[in-house]
């Protein structure tokens, strides 16, 4: 299989020592130990021991605009209802973990074979691809042995040598294991030995990428990690764009790809937001056909989890309301079910000081909240105060 051409990165690469730690994925819920004969029969069985099902039963208001009826199952075109926002993700992580650390591999291979299928959406629109492959990371600590989390990846691989995610996951136990070498502080905080184990390690990762292509790039979770290797090894931002549409050409609708594209750009990454928002735009035309304008708003979406309080999106950034807005109305129309995608769009609105749609994304959330959506000066507290929806 010919490998990608955007994989000559590593003749110009070098470390940036502007980079800085990823953030760690928080500790998930136990689950029992299952044998998976399918993925909707796993998360069936998951969803009632987790109670997702009661969680999520009915939208908490009634009468308001637009409201779908309280969710089934599943919806008409497959899709779980009760996969949504941050604890649907945990739930899929926790599935995967679990079935990688009890040695169910092909119950594990099973799940990721359905889950790249480009209709295996969560209830928000995402691919479950990514939550799933999330669980299988490394997650490395000062009490932790490096040599049994590779060691137990490689039992994966070996079981499994037709398997994409199998072989990826020797990649990403090497990406991350160069993100802790250089530790989580910033870049003036790194040591000299932090920065040349974080390049060895990163140069390993490269080679594990390449040698793994015939088998691992069938999945999108390839291309993510090209793009991360890229940023993290100081590739030119145009080199990186070269690699995105490169794998956007086979995977248009895999929303990784935008996202970690679009956190190379920031500037604090060395891009600008103008840089950032012409890309976001890009995004809009790239994925039109089955997304609409939503892309843009996801991006957006993303920028505002990472930088957090330190970024007011309409002030600080090029973000255009009404093209977020409009990324809002196309998710609600495509994905009608997602507590977490009215959240979003509520923050967003209110982010903008656009009254009219802050309250009827409001009346849409209800009482399903999404904590991680309201965070610095604007909070729930804050919105609701600004602009009363009707009463609840």
């Amino acid at each position: 299989m010919k490998t990608p051409t955007a994989l000559l990165f590593l003749s110009i690469f070098s470390v940036s020592t502007a980079w800085s730690q990823s953030a760690k994925q928080g500790p998930l819920p136990d689950v029992p130990d299952i044998s998976v004969p399918g993925t909707r029969i796993a998360e069936t069985e998951f969803a009632f021991k987790f109670n997702f099902q009661n969680r999520y039963n009915g939208f908490g208001i009634r009468n308001s605009p637009n409201l779908p009826e309280a969710p089934a199952e599943f919806d008409d075109k497959g899709r779980p209802k009760f996969l949504d926002g941050a604890e649907g993700l945990a739930f899929l992580q926790s599935l995967a973990g679990q079935l990688l650390h009890s040695k169910q591999y092909d119950d594990l291979d099973r799940l990721f074979e359905d889950a790249r299928d480009p209709n295996a959406l969560t209830a928000s629109g995402t691919w479950k691809l990514r939550a799933i492959y999330r669980g299988t990371l490394p997650d490395f600590d000062a009490k932790t042995d490096p040599s049994a989390l590779l060691a137990e990846r490689l039992k994966w691989k070996e079981h499994s040598p037709r398997s994409a995610e199998a072989a990826l996951s020797e990649v990403d136990y090497w990406y991350g294991y160069a993100w802790y070498a250089r530790g989580s502080g910033y870049a003036n905080t790194v040591t000299e030995d932090g920065w040349r184990l974080m390049r060895e390690r990163l140069l390993t990762a490269h080679d594990r990428l390449i040698k793994s292509a015939a088998v691992a790039s069938a999945s999108p979770e390839f291309y993510r990690l090209h793009i991360d290797l890229g940023g993290a090894m100081g590739a030119p931002k145009d080199r990186i764009l070269d690699a995105f549409r490169e794998a956007v050409k086979k995977f248009p609708t895999y929303y990784v790809l935008y996202s970690v594209t679009a956190r190379s750009l920031m500037p604090k990454w060395g891009g600008s937001w103008e840089m950032l928002d012409d890309f976001a735009k890009e995004a809009i035309e790239l994925s039109r056909k089955t997304e609409g304008a939503s892309f843009y708003a996801r991006i957006y979406m993303t920028i505002a989890g990472e930088q957090r309080e330190y970024t007011d999106i309409f002030r600080d950034t090029r973000a255009s309301w009404p093209l977020v807005k409009q990324g809002f109305e196309d998710m609600q129309a495509r994905y009608p079910y997602s507590a977490a995608n009215r959240n979003s769009e509520a923050s967003f609105a209110c982010r903008a000081d656009d009254k009219s749609a802050y309250i009827a994304a409001r009346l849409r959330m209800g009482n399903k909240i999404e904590s991680n959506v309201w965070i610095g000066a604007y909070s729930l507290d804050l919105c609701d105060h600004k602009f009363p929806p009707a009463p609840i």
